[in-house]
């Protein structure tokens, strides 16, 4: 019996019918809760790729996918980046999508 692939294309709505297709992009997002992010972007169709966990058990960075499109969760209160000079703007920068 032969298996159907599920299809990693993403399927255009009619509004857009005869626009390009929607090219790959990737984005970065630092969330406070990064096990909650991934239960909302689950809602809106992302699947969760890979999550890793710091030593205590807590997820440290996750990667989510939408057809060919990756989105990276990584946590406010961990330094992401080797230099505290490029970190600080990053952290005092817009905050990052939070569910209360």
């Amino acid at each position: 019996m032969a298996t159907k692939k599920a299809s990693s294309k993403v399927k255009q709505s009619e509004s857009n019918a005869g626009s390009p297709p929607i090219a790959p992009m990737g984005m970065v997002l630092g969330v406070r809760d990064i096990e909650q992010a991934i239960k909302f972007y689950e809602t809106l169709g992302f699947q969760l790729d890979t999550a890793l966990p710091r030593a205590d058990g807590q997820l440290t960075v996750a990667f989510l996918t939408f057809g060919s499109s990756m989105l990276l969760l990584g946590r406010l209160d961990e330094l992401h980046y080797e230099h505290e000079v490029r970190a600080k703007p990053i952290r005092s920068g817009p905050m990052a999508l939070e569910s209360r």
